[in-house]
């Protein structure tokens, strides 16, 4: 995974709708080298300053098209390239406040050569030297804890400078 890279300091700023500040954006890349369709995008989670802005909050844009996390799992037609910025943007009215920020993204990708373990109970499939096959719970899922391929995690300090 290319975790060190997911997170650019591009465009780190608040966003406005409707005349208010509505929340805030950054940028980010895929953190796997071959880049993926949207559908194979899992979860996504924002954390800045310990705050948790879980996918129900974000916004995924990638060029002039805005997704929820429920919208990418049928975007099977569109790629996410490797190295292509794409734009989450986290709900909070009044977005933050200017100055150091502690950034923290997590993404769980379904690679294309790792089933995930419902389909593959016996590990047939599984990575050399990977965990054996655990369904998550949601808490598990919020954390970004368990041992999966496919999820990456990158935390930032970033400015955030009106």
């Amino acid at each position: 995974m290319l975790e060190k890279h997911m997170v650019s300091n591009r465009e780190f700023c608040n966003v406005t709708e409707s005349g208010a500040i509505a929340g805030f954006q950054l940028k980010v890349r895929i953190p796997y080298y071959r880049g993926v369709f949207l559908s194979m995008l899992e979860d996504f989670r924002v954390t800045v300053d310990g705050e948790l802005f879980p996918p129900d909050k974000l916004k995924f844009l990638l060029g002039d098209r805005a997704y929820t996390l429920n919208d990418l799992k049928t975007a099977s037609e569109t790629h996410w390239d490797f190295g292509q910025l794409a734009t989450l943007i986290a709900q909070k009215p009044g977005g933050l406040a200017t100055g150091l920020h502690t950034v923290e993204v997590g993404v769980l990708v379904r690679t294309s050569y790792e089933l995930p373990p419902e389909l593959d109970p016996q590990g047939i499939f599984r990575q050399a030297g990977a965990a054996p096959p655990v369904k998550p719970t949601l808490q598990d899922r919020y954390r970004f804890t368990w041992p999966a391929p496919g999820a990456g995690k990158a935390t930032r300090k970033m400015t955030l400078v009106e």
